[in-house]
């Protein structure tokens, strides 16, 4: 069902020939796009070294992971080009970290690790990793890596616990934790991990690749501070923020106002055999969209929930695909996009309903179901979808 107003049409022109990409005049343009440049090159590095270290098939095959930089309080600042949805994720569960530890107790060196869908992230396969970047006192940015875990104890092997009827039982699930000091992994977590998971070693050489792609980060990061000093580069940052911000704004101004629907199914959980009705109304207004799955079903027994966070992640994926392709995906792109979901519903379940699903299954729909609504209010630049994000 779509109810738009009339009198806008829906075209892109001026958006793809650049407005709403100026700069506040307070930086000079050249150094802020250097400086979005090389901080997107370092989470490529990143990228690069979690791939040629990492020992599971998963990663060196499907690349089921993410590299990011993030500011001191948790907004996103540069992601590499992996999996999307695990960007938006990334965000939320370093500020779950965030609000656990709290900023002043964070110090240099510092190594932080959660995979609690509930708290911030996808589901719990999804291992978020970070550490601080320190300019003397000052907690410049922080670096971020989100890897599929190939197995989590649990059930069944590789955490997706078909029959599964609570979290407990679809592995290890580690709340925002400091796992490490000084650059260094706690024994400790090591071994406790590896006592959990079925591929001890394997695994074991996954999770040093994460850290190891951090302390590249951290290496280069450094650099990009001694070069600007902090004060001029959080200045830069936030207009680069600031810049996707506008241009978002820009794009969605091209949409015409108006409510667009559309409703997807779940046939099975896992554990009953029953339909689950998915809906969403996506309301677009001047520069703003809201997603909105009022009237999706409550929670179903089995896996198939989707976090809210992942949820979240996944409605952002689909606006990366619909919009223009070279507006920086960071914090600022997320600024004009709000999303809801019902407590207690399929994409938005309470404690401690079984979620491993969540990014295949759930939270696949709600990625389908976005484009699907950004399509009937842009026939013209209609999309397909694949089978997951």
């Amino acid at each position: 069902m779509i109810k738009a107003k009339k009198g806008r049409k829906a075209s892109t022109k001026t958006a793809r020939k650049g407005k709403g990409r100026r700069v506040s005049g307070k930086i000079d343009p050249v150094t802020l796009e250097v400086v979005r440049a090389r901080l997107e090159a370092i989470v490529e590095e990143m990228g690069g070294t979690l791939l040629r270290t990492a020992h599971s098939s998963i990663f060196v095959e499907c690349k089921d992971y993410s590299v990011a930089l993030l500011r001191p309080n948790g907004d996103l600042v540069a992601m590499g080009q992996y999996i999307p949805h695990h960007q938006g994720g990334m965000q939320a569960a370093l500020k779950s970290v965030i609000a656990q530890k709290g900023l002043d107790s964070i110090q240099p060196n510092d190594v932080y690790l959660t995979n609690d869908p509930y708290l911030g992230g996808t589901h719990m396969p999804d291992m978020n990793m970070f550490m601080p970047v320190f300019y003397g006192k000052e907690l410049v940015l922080w670096c971020g890596s989100c890897a599929h875990q190939i197995d989590l104890g649990g059930g069944a092997p590789g955490a997706y616990v078909v029959g599964a009827t609570e979290v407990y039982q679809e592995g290890i699930c580690f709340p925002p934790i400091q796992v490490g000091k000084n650059g260094e992994l706690f024994d400790d977590f090591i071994r406790t991990y590896q006592r959990n998971v079925r591929l001890p070693e394997q695994q074991k050489g996954d999770i040093l690749a994460m850290h190891g792609a951090l302390r590249v980060g951290m290496r280069n990061v450094s650099m990009v501070v001694d070069e600007h000093r902090v004060r001029p580069l959080r200045n830069i940052i936030e207009e680069i923020l600031d810049s996707s911000e506008r241009r978002v704004r820009q794009e969605i101004k091209s949409i015409p106002d108006g409510v667009y629907k559309h409703t997807d199914y779940l046939d099975h959980d896992g554990v009953d055999n029953k339909i689950y009705k998915l809906e969403l109304a996506m309301t677009i207004k001047g520069s703003k969209v809201t997603v909105d799955f009022a009237g999706t079903d409550p929670q179903a027994k089995g896996f198939i929930n989707a976090s809210y966070w992942n949820t979240v992640a996944s409605s952002y994926c689909a606006f990366f695909l619909f919009l223009d392709p070279t507006i920086p995906r960071n914090g600022g792109f997320f600024r004009p996009i709000t999303v809801k979901a019902p407590k207690g519903s399929v994409l938005n379940p309470h404690f401690p309903a079984p979620i491993g699903g969540s990014t295949t299954e759930g939270g696949g729909r709600v990625y389908d179901m976005v484009l699907a609504a950004l399509s009937k209010a842009c026939p013209e630049r209609a999309l397909g979808t694949w089978s997951m994000m």
